[in-house]
């Protein structure tokens, strides 16, 4: 045995995945993908089949702008007259889309979806109709065309009977006014006793007339001209005497934190891989902290910087400019007011001399002409009213109707069933990738060296047959004999300066397949001509006299208390002369402290002085201490785990509890492994082989190796 068994170093940090452990966890997860993907687009495809198809149509409409506008000085009268005002397009898209006029559509097409817009640019209105009946789909624009134009039509024509009625009104209204200054001049005449006023009444007259209308011109455009003061009045003190102008800049040191957080956040991510740091290192603290003041900084950063300069404000000095201008037109206009006044009072007074008839007289001829202006300009407005009833002009034209559509719209089913086929795929990967997430056992070698990072000695294939637990009992090539071969010869190479004399076998948990492994390895060391001994150290559960078929009795235990010597409990293999074999015994009460005594260091001496090798078949390490007892003893020790059952954190604690009792864990042999999943070579099967494996009824077999072929 050697001295002192080699020291493991501290936990290592787990190395990150490579494309390989992926698409190995995704071979192994096939079932997973290909489920998901089947279920997806099976839904995906159902539902697109069932969906119903739905069928759409356009229809287009060109709208009109105004044809009749009446301009008059009464805005009353403006509101009858005004019959072709200005719509824009998006008003007349309301009014397509208005609830009465979709309600008729809906009760003709079993509620087809209508949808109105207009086209950009243009005084076109598309309408589009939607329905699971292709029919209606082309027949619901169309409807709802018709019943615009009606409507619209209707309306038009309610609006045009108004204003003639309201035109004819005023027309009897002005002739009766007439009609009334007429007799009343006629009656003044006759008590006047005169049948014209004299010349120079109407030339006194004229030029009241003509003052009048020149005193009312310059008021009006003294009232203007002040309106306008007081308007660029306004509008200088509004504005400012300069303009503040704000440069934005944006603020460099954002980007520079952002930057700084993203590579932040990507080491923490690097570190955060399965097998690597746990959230609560402190190399990722650090990080996190860091990442929190870097978003405190950036949290209190403004996103531009602004700066303020001043520019003098040219439209206020264009303003002043037009103010003085218009003053000047104020003052000008106010001295044309006050002389036209005064020429007009000096009329009216030589006016007012003419005799007292004259007055009524120029009152009754006024009230005649306003009535006569009236009457007229009423009945050119009923003559364009009636102009426009007989024109019937209709504001909106159809410039491509609605066709009953040949394809649906929706659902697109060859994009549909493409899309589900994608997603199948894509979510069949990613629910195999959480399932091996969430799934807490060792499913690969590479799992093992990756989480316990300790190099895979072998894989040993899924032993499918009863009879196949031994080598002893496989007739010809077989997987599991290669595997425990690869198992022998990595062992081998793992001590290659200075070779094993004690070898523990062990796991984690009981039913992982260690007794086997143990006495298989035994076989293939003695096959490969050393002296083996193959010792039982699960006192609590021995088994490995049951594999072999030998007798329990004596064992560990009787050599132990005494009850019996090393010469009379060892057991030589019917198999291998250089397979010995020391059975466990009777089950002791007190296992570890029979196996932590100086009689079992004792004994091991003793064998090991006898043979090349002795194999330990132990308990399971998380189970008792026994296990932790015999890796302090051993040169190496070696985990068996099983694939597929053995959990990562009971492998771990295993490790960890060898590495606290010294042990030299030299490596992992991956039990129960699928021989689909295992290396090719294993399946490279020879038609010989060179070593001879004594079957159990202690016949020989000589093999030769030979080129094989694969399975």
């Amino acid at each position: 045995m050697q001295s002192e068994p080699l020291l493991i170093e501290s936990e290592e940090t787990q190395p990150a995945m490579s494309p390989q452990d992926y698409i190995s966890i995704l071979r192994r997860r096939r079932s997973t993908i290909i489920t998901t993907w089947l279920v997806i687009s099976a839904f995906g495809i159902l539902v697109t089949l069932a969906t119903r198809s739905v069928y759409q149509a356009t229809a287009k409409l060109l709208v009109d702008g105004p044809t009749l506008t009446t301009q008059t000085d009464d805005s009353n009268i403006a509101n009858y007259f005004n019959i072709g005002s200005d719509q824009t397009v998006d008003t007349k898209v309301e009014e397509l889309q208005a609830n009465p006029l979709l309600s008729q559509v809906g009760q003709h097409t079993h509620n087809a979806k209508v949808t109105v817009a207009s086209v950009k640019g243009t005084n076109v209105i598309g309408i589009t109709g939607e329905s699971t009946d292709k029919k209606d789909a082309a027949r619901a624009p169309n409807l709802l065309i018709q019943l615009y134009l009606a409507n619209k039509a209707k309306t038009d024509l309610q609006e045009i009977h108004k204003a003639q009625a309201f035109a004819q009104k005023q027309i009897a209204s002005a002739q009766a006014r007439l009609n009334s200054a007429n007799t009343r001049n006629r009656e003044l005449k006759r008590k006047g006793g005169f049948v014209d006023i004299k010349s120079s009444r109407d030339d006194a007259s004229a030029r009241v007339a003509t003052l009048t209308q020149q005193y009312q011109s310059a008021q009006a455009s003294l009232a203007g001209a002040r309106a306008l003061v007081s308007g660029l009045r306004t509008l200088v003190a509004a504005e400012p005497a300069t303009l503040d102008v704000q440069i934005r800049q944006t603020n460099a040191e954002i980007a520079t934190l952002k930057s700084r957080i993203t590579q932040l956040d990507l080491q923490r991510s690097q570190m955060m891989l399965p097998g690597g740091y746990t959230a609560k290192a402190p190399q990722v603290k650090a990080i996190d902290a860091e990442i929190s003041t870097l978003h405190t900084r950036l949290a209190g950063l403004p996103a531009v910087s602004t700066t303020m300069t001043s520019n003098p404000n040219t439209v206020r000095e264009s303003l002043r400019t037009k103010l003085a201008s218009s003053e000047g037109d104020v003052a000008n206009l106010e001295a044309s007011v006050l002389e036209s006044k005064s020429l007009l009072t000096q009329a009216k007074n030589e006016l007012a001399t003419f005799p007292t008839y004259e007055a009524p007289a120029e009152q009754i001829q006024n009230e005649h002409d306003a009535a006569l202006s009236a009457y007229q300009m009423y009945s050119t407005t009923l003559q364009n009213l009636n102009l426009r009833e007989q024109a019937r002009h209709v504001s909106a034209h159809v410039i491509e109707p609605a066709v009953i559509p040949s394809q649906p719209v929706r659902p697109k089913k060859a994009l549909n069933f493409l899309f589900a086929i994608i997603m199948g795929g894509v979510i069949g990967i990613l629910m195999a990738l959480l399932q091996e997430y969430l799934d807490d056992r060792l499913n690969s070698t590479e799992d093992a060296e990756r989480l316990l990072g300790l190099p895979s000695l072998g894989r040993v294939p899924q032993l499918s047959r009863d009879d196949a637990l031994l080598l002893s009992n496989m007739g010809g090539p077989h997987p599991e004999l290669e595997a425990y071969k690869t198992l022998r010869t990595n062992i081998h190479f793992a001590a290659i300066d200075t070779p094993f004399r004690s070898l523990q076998v062990t796991s984690s948990s009981p039913g992982e397949g260690k007794t086997t492994t143990a006495t298989n390895l035994a076989y293939a060391m003695a096959a490969d001509g050393k002296r083996v001994v193959l010792i039982d150290t699960d006192l609590r559960r021995p088994s490995v006299h049951k594999h072999l078929d030998l007798s329990q009795t004596p064992g560990v235990t009787e050599i132990l208390v005494g009850d019996a010597t090393l010469q009379e409990a060892l057991q030589v293999s019917p198999n291998f002369p250089n397979l010995s074999v020391l059975a466990a015994g009777t089950i002791p009460p007190n296992p570890s402290e029979l196996l932590n005594s100086q009689k079992f260091r004792s004994m091991v001496e003793q064998l090991s002085s006898r043979c090349d090798i002795i194999i330990f078949d132990s308990a399971p390490v998380l189970a008792v201490a026994d296990a932790q007892i015999v890796a302090s003893q051993a040169d190496g020790v070696v985990l068996v785990v099983a694939n597929g059952e053995t959990r990562k954190t009971a492998a771990k604690q295993a490790q960890t509890l060898l590495r606290r009792a010294r042990a030299n864990v030299i490596g992992v042999a991956f039990n129960k492994m699928n021989v689909k999943d295992t290396p090719a070579y294993y399946q490279y099967t020879a038609a010989t082989s060179t070593e001879a494996l004594p079957g159990r009824n202690g016949h020989s077999t000589r093999q030769i190796e030979t080129e094989g072929t694969k399975k």
